[in-house]
């Protein structure tokens, strides 16, 4: 989770709250993305094996905690079971520009491919 934290207003100065937010960079993102799964009880080995061959590549990170979310410095990627529909998993990338987006989708659509239970990824 990211935390912005803006100066207190001070009356003398003229910035306006737009121009001060006009400077936090911001980067493609997809929205939250659902794919289900044939059986609900798949979704533990599923999340399983895609969390062993996540731990085995070579990213600058990997967390594992409430599914399990992956990356380099400037792109990242979450996979995990959704928390309010069952045999459902929930998607998420970030880069910090379109190209380094497009291949951290192209790494969960790698890693999920190898399981013909999870349905095609419409981002």
């Amino acid at each position: 989770m990211t935390r912005i934290s803006l100066p207190m207003h001070d009356s003398a100065a003229d910035e306006a709250l737009s121009n001060m937010l006009a400077d936090i960079p911001t980067h493609p993102i997809t929205p939250v993305t659902s794919v289900r799964v044939e059986s609900a009880d798949e979704v533990e080995p599923i999340m399983a094996a895609v969390c062993r061959e996540v731990k085995g590549g070579a990213w600058d990170s990997v967390r594992d905690i409430d599914g399990v979310r992956f990356g380099w410095a400037d792109a990242w990627a979450l996979i995990r079971p959704s928390r309010t529909e069952l045999g459902t998993l929930t998607l998420r990338a970030e880069g910090r520009n379109e190209a380094l987006l497009n291949r951290m989708k192209g790494e969960v659509e790698r890693l999920l491919a190898a399981f013909p239970a999870v349905t095609p990824i419409a981002w």
